[in-house]
């Protein structure tokens, strides 16, 4: 099953779901969750367990949507669990949490140099400091492209 069919199967049982009821039990990751998964399946048991699972919700995820909030709450966990497992047995991440880890950092980073500048060079304060945010950003930005090319292409970014 590829990314595109789970799609598919998740967009004909929600068609008159908001999206945002959506966004919020995290549907829209759950193509790329199951795919990481069924790539590991065959070498983890845990993996085969979690794959299992979630094939169970995807068949019938309008009554987790539509459902009470146990149902609701059984979902998340075992989306949590298998994220968690991800992480921990196999180092795989989310795509997008580590290019924004970065220019986090970049930013930061950028914005005490930024500061330094002013503080020790008589540098404006304002221009310092927006310029510290610039190259910081940029800097972070491209830090994390890089890191996430690598992970991607030994499989653990999902």
């Amino acid at each position: 099953m590829d990314q595109q069919t789970v799609r598919d199967v998740i967009n004909k049982q929600v068609k008159d779901v908001s999206w945002s009821e959506i966004r919020s039990m995290g549907l829209e990751v759950f193509p790329r969750l199951i795919m990481a998964v069924q790539v590991r399946e065959g070498s983890c048991q845990e993996c085969q367990r979690i794959y299992n699972n979630l094939n169970l919700y995807l068949k019938d995820i309008k009554s987790v949507v539509r459902g009470s909030q146990k149902e609701r709450r059984l979902f998340e966990l075992e989306v949590d669990g298998a994220f968690k497992h991800l992480k921990r047995s196999h180092g795989v991440v989310p795509k997008g949490k580590i290019l924004s880890l970065f220019i986090f950092l970049g930013i930061i980073i950028g914005i005490f140099i930024g500061w330094l500048f002013h503080a020790f060079m008589a540098v404006d304060l304002i221009g310092a400091i927006v310029l510290g945010w610039f190259l910081g950003m940029t800097a972070g930005w491209i830090g994390g492209k890089i890191k996430e090319y690598r992970l991607n292409k030994s499989q653990r970014l999902f």
